[in-house]
């Protein structure tokens, strides 16, 4: 079932990538996974579960972070502002680095950074519970068409 999650986005890899490349507009999302499905998968499968807004982009990624727990340094591709957090360490407020993956094993999809543009608000379910957190293409949507999936995470906390 997690499978039929990653399954819907693959068609529009090829289109975010090349719209990165050219500094263009993202084109419009693939829709999102049924929002309780989308639930289901956030808690069994990720740490991290939040709605930021991007205040500072450098996408593709210039700056380099090094890292505070291991010798590896990330390739930044911007800064969010946490706006809500469902799971997770990052509570309201906190300001986290999204970097490229570091190491990929799943799919492209899972391994591609989601084109981050300042001022844009995203609904995030990561892995990530340090800074800096990774923004993938296969997990990563924008707030406004994300209502009934935030609206499925509000009534999956409240239980």
């Amino acid at each position: 079932m997690i499978r039929a999650v990653y399954a819907l986005l693959p068609a529009l890899l090829i289109a975010f990538a090349a719209c990165a490349q050219s500094g263009a507009s993202p084109p419009p999302p693939a829709s999102h996974p049924p929002p309780d499905l989308l639930v289901q998968v956030a808690i069994e499968t990720h740490q991290t579960t939040i709605l930021v807004r991007v205040v500072e982009s450098t996408f593709p990624g210039t700056t380099v972070l090094p890292a505070l727990t291991s010798a590896r340094e990330y390739r930044v591709l911007g800064k969010v502002l946490v706006l809500k957090s469902w799971w997770g360490p990052f509570p309201a407020g906190v300001v986290l680095h999204v970097a490229e993956a570091a190491e990929c094993a799943g799919t492209i999809e899972g391994c591609t950074s989601y084109p981050l543009r300042v001022g844009d608000e995203l609904l995030i379910v990561t892995q990530g519970t340090q800074d800096p957190i990774v923004a993938a293409l296969s997990r990563t949507w924008p707030a406004a068409e994300s209502q009934a999936a935030m609206a499925a995470f509000d009534r999956a906390v409240k239980k």
